[in-house]
């Protein structure tokens, strides 16, 4: 889901945290719909909260949501990035969830069947889960949010192409029906979800925004009702002050149980090195979600309190080609060849971040660590340039570089400009916007050449390479467009989930995307998360803020208020 540059579409229920530029810091969105940050919790043995009494009130959770001076919407059909995943992910929830490991656990479905071609879904509701008005969720409710997610106003934003394989998905996205045929209502806590074809990431995908619920009234009731958003999740939103912060309170008919906290406070910090101040200053006891500033991890190195790890992302140029010059091979070649990308990752990141040429990140299930793809070869690159009758640059049409607005977004924008002019004598003109500007240009798909950084919404090639690359996908945001490419990853996507030759197939795909240039991959960043070590409940492992269960969560007596 490819929805910004640095994007991140993540759809996983765990938090993660990324490691801004060296010298000023940015924001990874997610696009995804990607992520990609993400808040596991796991709600299944508590008590009902109406069954658990006696709690005192708790402390108020202040949690940095870093790179932004706003979010732009709280309904997870609108096409949220990675900081709006953020409190999102808080508020909603679905049939199903991640747990620790990317392990699919019930979430509002109690249980479910699946049928012997693997292709029928039939998901049994919890009894005891209600918005956070009172209201119980019912199957009526799940087959709405699925169905608005597919309608033609939100389907190319929404993430709707996870749910393509649903039976009549495509005629509710071409406004030819209303509901989905394969998404049918059996009774008041029974769904079933029939599919086209038999699809290895169809639960996973579930458990992304795209399968999140919403209260029918609420949107029915027009334009602004994510102002107070509500859904089946641990909190629902308070106050939303704009270009300022996200007050959320427990959702008190919370099936996992009782809240300890009696509050987030999401505060918006555009630079995350002021995010960091705060943090020291005993004014936020969370930060580094979405970035980390590289230039002070000398200083929290070792510390009880820092956390740090790899985690699945892959950050990645993708190039225009419906516009020249990248609508040549020779030129997308020439361009990637010129990168030395060791050090990109001295430069922009610090060293907190490691070279890549693939697009799968170490970690995903096919990886491919031989993978040669464009390495770094500056004469080469020159060859190249010139097969396609631009020798030194000259009379290469200009290229332009979209720029978000946050700082490390320029760092690492000049330091690829740089090499281009070293290796190819070519000049890159970085033109800088605002993050909302810069989100709609890369929707309308108005730009050369953009980075990406993106995170997994669900541990499975496809989401790097069928989501990202196939002909036709929201997120080919660069139009690559190869039958073969097509063909493998169709025909890998309905394979057994851990098939040898389900990844065999990936891999040849990757190899030859790679081989085009479909994308320019750069680094596979690493995570830095500070957390105040008087929390209890949450736990940070590979990258992640994990919640066993958000009723659980706390501060000691006298701290976070």
């Amino acid at each position: 889901m490819v929805r910004s540059g640095r994007a991140r579409a993540p759809g996983d229920r765990s938090v993660l945290g990324r490691l801004a530029s060296p010298l000023l810091l940015s924001l990874a969105l997610l696009l995804a719909f990607g992520a990609v940050m993400i808040v596991q919790a796991r709600r299944l043995t508590a008590e009902p909260a109406a069954a658990v009494s006696g709690a005192p009130a708790g402390a108020v959770l202040r949690w940095s949501n870093e790179g932004i001076s706003d979010i732009y919407t709280l309904d997870p059909a609108g096409g949220p990035d990675f900081n709006a995943l953020q409190a999102i992910q808080l508020i909603y929830g679905g049939l199903v969830r991640f747990g620790p490991g990317f392990r699919i656990l019930p979430d509002a479905a109690q249980r479910w069947t699946i049928s012997g071609d693997n292709r029928t879904f039939t998901f049994f509701l919890r009894p005891d889960v209600r918005f956070g008005d009172g209201k119980i969720l019912t199957a009526d409710d799940v087959a709405f949010s699925l169905n608005r997610v597919l309608s033609p106003g939100l389907a190319q934003q929404s993430g709707a192409y996870l749910l393509t394989d649903v039976v009549g998905a495509p005629g509710v996205m071409a406004g030819r029906a209303k509901r989905a045929a394969g998404i049918e209502v059996l009774g008041p806590r029974t769904i079933r979800i029939r599919l086209t074809h038999t699809s290895a990431s169809f639960l996973a995908r579930l458990a992304t925004p795209v399968g999140y619920i919403v209260p029918p009234w609420r949107v029915r009731a027009g334009a602004g009702w994510d102002q107070r958003a509500i859904g089946t999740g641990p909190f629902m939103v308070a106050r939303w002050v704009h270009n300022d912060s996200l007050q959320l309170v427990p959702n008190p008919y919370y099936y996992g149980g009782k809240l300890e906290l009696s509050g987030i406070d999401m505060s918006f910090i555009p630079e995350p090195l002021n995010a960091y101040k705060r943090y020291r200053a005993g004014a936020v006891d969370l930060m580094g979600i979405v970035h980390f500033p590289s230039e002070v991890l000398y200083d929290v190195q070792g510390q009880p309190d820092f956390h740090q790890s790899a985690r699945l992302e892959t950050v990645y140029l993708t190039l225009n080609e419906r516009r020249r010059p990248f609508n040549d091979m020779r030129v997308r070649l020439a361009f990637a060849h010129a990168l030395d990308k060791n050090a990109v990752v001295r430069d922009a990141y610090g060293g907190f971040a490691h070279p890549t040429n693939g697009m799968l990140p170490p970690g995903i299930p096919g990886y491919d660590p031989r993978l040669r793809g464009a390495s770094y070869d500056p004469v080469l690159a020159r060859r190249l340039l010139a097969a396609a009758g631009y020798a030194g640059g000259r009379g290469l049409p200009p290229v332009s570089y979209p720029v978000d607005q946050d700082a490390s977004s320029m760092v690492l924008a000049s330091a690829l400009a740089r090499q281009w002019k070293q290796v190819l004598g070519v000049d890159v003109r970085l033109v800088r916007y605002t993050h909302s500007a810069y989100l709609d240009l890369l929707q309308r798909l108005q730009f050369q050449i953009a980075d990406i950084d993106w995170t997994a919404d669900y541990p499975d090639p496809d989401n790097f390479l069928t989501q990202q690359l196939q002909a036709g996908s929201p997120n080919n945001n660069g139009g690559w467009d190869n039958r073969l490419f097509d063909q493998l990853t169709t025909r890998a996507g309905e394979m057994p989930p851990a098939s040898p030759q389900r990844f065999a197939l990936y891999r040849r795909a990757e190899a030859l995307a790679m081989s085009q240039a479909a994308t320019i991959p750069l680094v596979n960043p690493t995570a830095g998360i500070l957390l105040r070590p008087d929390i209890h409940g949450l736990q940070i492992s590979g990258g992640y803020l994990l919640v066993q269960n958000w009723a659980t969560v706390g501060i000691q007596s006298g701290t976070g208020q």
